[in-house]
């Protein structure tokens, strides 16, 4: 009895240690536009102190609004670059390699793009702006960042590479509790997840809760009339990926 008793508990702990496909991916997901809100707020928190004599004529209030209005180019970045990934990510597939590149694959976007951005604080501080079309030499300047990166400025590189490396291991060995059985709805709960994160990025994409109008540009930076402010809203990305676009 003792036994028996024994083998019913080991099952109950079992089955309460897995997860379905579909509630596994939807925590992914919001664990993913987390962690790039909070790498944003971070980057831009980092940026008002790494150049602070530029941004100390800032009243609180502007600073405030500046944060705020922020977002919209957040969201935009990661509408363009991470949005995609998540939308392919939602289908309904069924397969754990599959989900292990996905996750792969997100962690390899969320370092690219910190590292990015920690570039972008240097240049700022070096030449007063964001990076733009400076981006387009950048491939011929490699050697350059290269060194910067993993030299200058190791500091900064290794720690986002460690704590990258240890976020594959920690989502890979939660991917393995995946379970593939009593899915119920699988296919209808991921196509409506794949539709919200769909017309999610189309708006994020646009930068405006419309389908007219033109796109969201550099140019929206400057609604605080202050160029401060608008540096402040801006990040690296964005000002780059709006350099090659035009």
């Amino acid at each position: 009895m003792c036994d028996f008793d024994l083998w019913k508990s080991m099952q109950k702990e079992t089955k309460n240690n897995i997860i379905t496909i579909v509630k596994f991916k939807t925590i992914v997901i919001l664990l993913t536009v987390l962690s790039f809100a909070v790498l944003f707020f971070a980057i831009r928190t980092a940026l008002f102190f790494y150049a602070s004599n530029f941004f100390s004529v800032l009243t609180p209030k502007q600073v405030f609004l500046s944060f705020l209005h922020g977002l919209r180019f957040d969201i935009n970045v990661l509408s363009v670059f991470v949005m995609p990934f998540l939308i392919l990510f939602a289908l309904p597939f069924k397969n754990k390699a599959a989900t292990k590149v996905f996750l792969c694959l997100f962690v390899l976007d969320f370092m690219a793009i910190s590292i990015f951005l920690a570039a972008d604080i240097v240049f700022f501080s070096l030449f007063g702006n964001h990076i733009g079309v400076e981006i387009l030499t950048s491939f011929t300047h490699f050697g350059l960042f290269a060194q910067m990166a993993f030299q200058t400025y190791w500091y900064a590189t290794f720690p986002i590479i460690i704590v990258s490396a240890a976020a594959v291991w920690g989502l890979c060995r939660l991917a393995d509790n995946i379970s593939f059985e009593n899915t119920g709805n699988f296919v209808r709960n991921s196509l409506i997840l794949f539709l919200v994160l769909s017309f999610a990025a189309f708006f994020g994409m646009k930068g405006r809760l419309s389908f007219h109008g033109r796109p969201l540009g550099i140019i929206d930076s400057q609604m605080l009339g202050s160029a401060q402010t608008a540096d402040l809203m801006l990040n690296g990305v964005f000002t780059a990926w709006d350099a090659v676009r035009h």
